[in-house]
């Protein structure tokens, strides 16, 4: 069933009039809308994954969390190129994180925890140059850690805990100085702990439990 939130947004998206005084809905003075936040299971439905998100030029922060979402990520999210928060955590969401991904290249915080994804880490997630934190997990997720994502200079936190990842710890890990919050637990990580971890002097928070990783 569809929620109230979802039939009033159906109706009203393209009345600029009123669009900007729902709750969860922001607006520059323009009258465009800069945020979509609905409230928290208000159950916005699965259509809502497959609008054309191109009416939404100056979006910058898209959070979903707990809405009661289902299906894929479709191609359409591609279209928010000043979009800098993505959060789409604690849904139902399934399939595989696409590569159309990387076209938010402005993101700064990506979370797509707390759902079904499965298939691999997208190497393209690595031309995210502005991403301060990711949080991948609680999903599916199978293969090795991207080495691309090394290459995130400004990452803080880096979460893929509670997926099925199955590879040794890039060795060079140390190469994210940046990082306060690593959390690698829960998966199938094999190999030993690289030497570079040496070089993250600002973690807070690390942890590795319950995975195969051997040696000193």
């Amino acid at each position: 069933m569809e929620s109230g939130w979802w039939r009033w947004w159906s109706s009203n998206r393209n009345n600029t009039s009123s669009h900007c005084k729902w709750p969860g809905i922001a607006c520059n003075k323009a009258g465009s809308v800069t945020e979509i936040k609905p409230p928290r299971n208000f159950m916005v439905g699965d259509k809502f994954v497959k609008l054309n998100f191109s009416s939404f030029p100056n979006l910058v922060r898209l959070d979903l969390c707990g809405n009661g979402l289902q299906g894929s990520i479709t191609a359409h999210f591609g279209v928010l190129s000043k979009l800098m928060y993505f959060n789409q955590s604690s849904n139902n969401m399934t399939g595989e994180l696409t590569t159309w991904l990387a076209n938010l290249t402005q993101l700064v915080e990506l979370d797509l925890s707390n759902n079904h994804f499965k298939g691999p880490i997208p190497m393209q997630l690595g031309n995210l140059k502005n991403l301060v934190a990711i949080n991948l997990s609680g999903n599916v997720l199978i293969g090795p850690i991207s080495s691309s994502l090394v290459h995130l200079t400004n990452l803080t936190s880096l979460c893929l805990s509670l997926n099925q990842i199955n590879s040794s710890i890039p060795s060079d890990v140390g190469n994210l100085k940046k990082l306060v919050h690593l959390d690698l637990s829960s998966n199938y990580l094999n190999g030993s702990i690289p030497s570079s971890l040496n070089h993250l002097t600002r973690l807070n928070y690390l942890s590795f439990h319950s995975n195969f990783i051997e040696g000193s």
